[in-house]
């Protein structure tokens, strides 16, 4: 009886949904076309939880960063502002370096894991 999930030799169409997998909003579109494909299933979710913590922080440091300007006198907030600047460019940085090992991992037909997320990813 096969299983739900196909553990076959990755195809070319998988890895085009994997590489969508890791691009910001369509990586919805290989969730939503609910391929057996294990390969494809995995990148999706590891796309999905890589977008959502970067989502997450980025909201965080920018509320931060507009409590600090409004909160703190100039001379205070100067510094704040300016370390949570460099904070949020951090992230986005990480956030694209993080994106652009993922879909090198794809192009060489990998199912590679992230610390955490990618052991979310494939707890399905």
């Amino acid at each position: 009886m096969p299983s739900p999930m196909e553990d076959a030799p990755v195809r070319g169409s998988d890895v085009w949904l994997a590489f969508l997998a890791y691009l910001p909003v369509l990586f919805l579109i290989p969730l939503i076309a609910r391929r057996r494909s294990r390969f494809v299933l995995y990148h999706a979710r590891q796309g999905l939880y890589v977008f959502s913590v970067f989502l997450v922080l980025l909201v965080v440091f920018t509320g931060l960063f507009g409590l600090a300007t409004i909160t703190l006198k100039w001379s205070e907030s100067n510094v704040v502002v300016k370390a949570l600047a460099v904070l949020m460019l951090l992230t986005f940085a990480t956030y694209l370096l993080t994106i652009l090992w993922m879909i090198v991992s794809v192009a060489q037909k990998k199912m590679t894991m992230l610390p955490v997320l990618g052991e979310m990813a494939g707890e399905r």
